[in-house]
């Protein structure tokens, strides 16, 4: 456990009353601080002070909750481990009112596992900060959540909260919410179930951070395309009469297009949009192609990859709320989106990078780079009015490199000068890269691997807002996945238990001996302490493969 006395030095690098005084005054912004060190609670409290904004301190979530009541509050900073009401349980109170869901919530903690992180943004958390922290990062995150609320939230009158108070010793009081000894002992029972996981190198120290606003939902159930300047309509995605898409049709469409893009013979548009409606109604129907993307093996992996971001992209993209029509081009950029990679030369194509082990020269990383310049020319060989009737596909082509540090390419963008449907195909074909980067049956938790190393790049290079879409979307067991179990049985994810997301409800559906189970047995891991994951089987005819 961190000493306090190591966070205060941690964070105690402030700017002298001189440089304070001369940036500009801002309104005053209430930040209530909750943590049970008081030396902690008053160093933070002081610093937030100094930053300009006035806090409101509590020992704990039950004081906290009292000062909720009492006061207008803008923003929350909490500990983690904390007596009584811990801070999962206080985050699951706040987000779960409607005076006070809209509150941006952080949490401030020692305990950095993948884990730890995932239950903080499962309950609600708008941001995770591990210490020891720059007190310079605290105060970009602080300004970050601000300015999105202050952009998309609704007006709530916070008068009177009115949030619980919770007597401990009668656990039924606390209804649906998870016990603190269940949500606390999450990463002890992790640390048994999951392989040790080595940090990435640590980025470049983050300066700025822009935040982009999550569209609400619309009331959109038609997609308009053009044609020769003329609109015409799809058929709505929610039509009991539109078709799914399974993953080989899908496959063959970008197939297709690739090979009329490399014969010169071109691709239609118009099939990239109607594949893409489709795998949005697939989407909807069931987790076919999110369990196909998460484990496919034996396709051509550049092709695949166009298919499975897309795939990725559309989940992520519902969870963001997109409307209709923009989840549809969303899905078709993703089809597309990389298509820049044939002009590279031979040698760097594809396929032959997927097989090289020698590390690239600055040459030819400076010839990757300019893949999406590369994508544009092409598309506008085949679609003349890319940069006016398909802004959106010229975008996401041109900027789904940039990043939100301004670090990515080719014209290092800096967050809200990235087109969303760009962010999210970035976030979805970074975690695709790392969810395929080894052979499928080498590292059984790869998609755990890819998640926490995709968290460790939250604000510096994605959004966390689309990192929490991507968590939720894309579980790291989905409905209709198997499991293996410590006692050697093999059973379907039937529920997602998202306070504890890696204690899922599973039905027992195979024995140790791959013997289908006779009678019906059902297991919720959250309340089977005995009972953990030994691997996920996201294709089960694989496993039994390979076990024969």
């Amino acid at each position: 456990m961190l000493k306090s006395r190591q966070l205060f030095q941690s964070i105690s690098s402030v700017k002298t009353t001189e440089e304070q005084e001369a940036e500009p005054k801002k309104l005053k912004k209430n930040i209530l601080v909750v943590d049970d060190d008081p030396y902690i609670l008053r160093a933070l409290s002081h610093h937030l002070n100094d930053m300009g904004y006035d806090t409101v301190p509590a020992p704990n979530g039950d004081a906290a909750i009292k000062k909720l009541n009492e006061a207008k509050v803008d923003l929350i900073i909490s500990d983690v481990v904390m007596p009584g009401m811990n801070g999962h349980q206080f985050c699951q109170l706040v987000k779960s009112n409607a005076s006070t869901s809209q509150i941006p919530f952080i949490f401030i903690s020692a305990k950095d596992q993948l884990p730890d992180k995932l239950v903080g943004f499962q309950t609600g958390a708008d941001d995770y900060i591990t210490k020891p922290f720059e007190l310079s990062e605290l105060k970009v995150r602080i300004e970050s959540l601000l300015r999105r609320i202050e952009k998309n939230a609704p007006v709530i009158n916070q008068s009177k909260v009115i949030l619980p108070s919770v007597n401990y010793e009668t656990p039924a009081d606390f209804s649906q919410m998870a016990s603190n000894e269940r949500i606390t002992n999450i990463s002890a029972q992790t640390s048994r179930e999951l392989p040790p996981i080595q940090d990435i190198d640590a980025l470049k120290e983050l300066e700025k951070t822009m935040q982009t606003r999550s569209p609400e939902r619309k009331n959109v159930q038609k997609v308009e395309r053009v044609v020769s300047n003329t609109y015409e309509t799809f058929e709505q995605v929610n039509s009991s009469e539109a078709a799914a898409i399974d993953y080989e049709t899908l496959f063959s469409v970008v197939e297709k297009t690739i090979e009329g893009i490399k014969n010169e013979q071109g691709f239609e548009i118009d099939d990239i949009l109607e594949a893409s409606t489709l795998v949005l109604k697939s989407i909807r129907t069931n987790n076919n192609l999110i369990l196909q993307a998460l484990s496919n093996y034996e396709y051509d992996p550049f092709k695949s990859q166009l298919v499975n971001v897309c795939i990725f992209s559309m989940k992520i993209g519902i969870g963001l709320k997109m409307s209709d029509e923009d989840l549809i081009k969303l899905g078709a950029g993703a089809l597309i989106h990389d298509v820049g990679h044939l002009y590279l030369p031979g040698y760097l194509s594809p396929e032959d990078l997927n097989e090289r082990e020698d590390k690239l020269s600055q040459d030819e990383l400076d010839l990757i780079k300019s893949h999406p310049l590369k994508g544009i020319e092409i598309l506008s060989k085949f679609i003349p009015d890319l940069k006016t009737d398909y802004k959106w596909l010229y975008n996401i082509v041109l900027q789904e490199h940039e990043r939100e540090n301004g670090s990515g390419y080719p014209h290092g963008l800096k967050g809200s000068e990235i087109s969303l449907q760009a962010k999210v195909i970035g976030i979805a074909d970074t975690f695709e890269s790392l969810a395929h980067k080894r052979t499928y049956k080498k590292d059984e938790f790869i998609t755990y691997v890819a998640m926490q190393k995709i968290i460790k790049l939250k604000d510096r290079i994605f959004d966390s807002q689309i990192i929490k879409s991507l968590i939720n979307e894309i579980s790291l067991f989905p409905l209709d996945s198997y499991l293996k179990i410590n006692t050697g049985e093999i059973g379907k994810v039937i529920q997602i238990n998202h306070q504890n997301p890696l204690r899922p409800v599973i039905k027992i559906i195979y024995d140790k001996q791959f013997n289908k189970i006779i009678q019906e047995r059902v297991i919720d891991l959250k309340s089977s302490p005995f009972i953990f994951v030994v691997k996920p089987i996201y294709d089960l005819s694989y496993e039994m493969k390979i076990n024969k």
